[in-house]
């Protein structure tokens, strides 16, 4: 049965319900699609914490409420908001930057954005954070010249070049022509692309198969691939061995030394082999 899910503050372009383990965020209204304020990315991040604490939680799936996934930043409240309060503006800017950093990958549950219409400026930078994006064929992504100007007081938080093809983002990003859905498959911005019709079918399908998955294997699964990438082939195996056995004792329910392993591994300490 789908239920209102608590928000920590209101926004009258941003709900949330949540159904047999999925929560669905809905962005915009029927008739405005949602223009990033600074209220609106302090609330968005103040409920991804909060549902990374909830295991009700099993999936977080971001889309558009009506046509079109959302429009970028509110230039006009950007302006206002830094003529009186200059840092929460950087602060918001900064947020952004760790959505797009991780942070949202740093979740226990799996985050899917699901695109249609217009997707432009600062709502790639959510798309680059989630897990796994599906758009539609004729999905634009466009990246504005208005939140260029913003997005360069955090360099950081614009479209980044090892996420999507180099030459492709400085085409798109340069000329400021669009990207169709199809287009911004092969640069790497999304996952897959698929027809109109066929779109809620495959989101319903991959909804339905994480949602089935042992939360802690799945949670387990994205802190590897968090970390990995930047590891030597030795480091990536122990630490893959650690985690599985940590997995294996946490399933059990049961201590596991492995614990203080990965901990000191992770803070630099020491290097945990593959017995003990």
């Amino acid at each position: 049965m789908q239920h209102h899910y608590p928000l920590p503050n209101q926004h009258p372009q941003i709900t949330a319900q949540l159904e047999q383990g999925v929560l669905t965020l809905r962005l915009g209204t029927d008739l405005a699609p949602l223009a990033l304020d600074v209220p609106a990315i302090e609330l968005l991040n103040q409920l991804f914490w909060q549902v990374a604490q909830d295991p009700q939680v099993r999936v977080l799936v971001l889309r558009g409420q009506g046509r079109h996934f959302g429009l970028g930043l509110d230039i006009q409240d950007m302006e206002s908001q830094y003529a009186q309060q200059p840092s929460r503006v950087h602060q918001a800017l900064y947020t952004l930057r760790q959505w797009g950093n991780g942070q949202l990958r740093r979740m226990p549950q799996a985050v899917l954005a699901l695109i249609q219409g217009q997707c432009a400026g600062a709502a790639i930078t959510l798309v680059q954070g989630c897990d796994i994006a599906l758009s539609e064929h004729g999905a634009q992504f466009s990246f504005t010249a208005a939140d260029a100007h913003w997005l360069a007081l955090e360099p950081a938080a614009q479209p980044r070049a090892d996420w999507l093809s180099a030459r492709a983002l400085h085409f798109h990003c340069v000329s400021g022509q669009a990207a169709s859905g199809l287009e911004a498959e092969r640069m790497g911005l999304v996952t897959f692309s698929y027809p109109e019709e066929s779109l809620d079918q495959a989101l319903s399908d991959l909804v339905t198969s994480l949602r089935e998955k042992d939360p802690l294997a799945l949670q387990f699964t994205k802190e590897t691939l968090a970390h990995v990438g930047s590891m030597s082939w030795d480091a990536a195996v122990s630490y893959t061995a650690a985690k599985f056995a940590e997995i294996k004792a946490r399933q059990a329910d049961s201590p596991s030394t492995r614990a203080s392993a990965i901990a000191g591994f992770l803070a630099g300490k020491n290097k945990p082999g593959l017995s003990g």
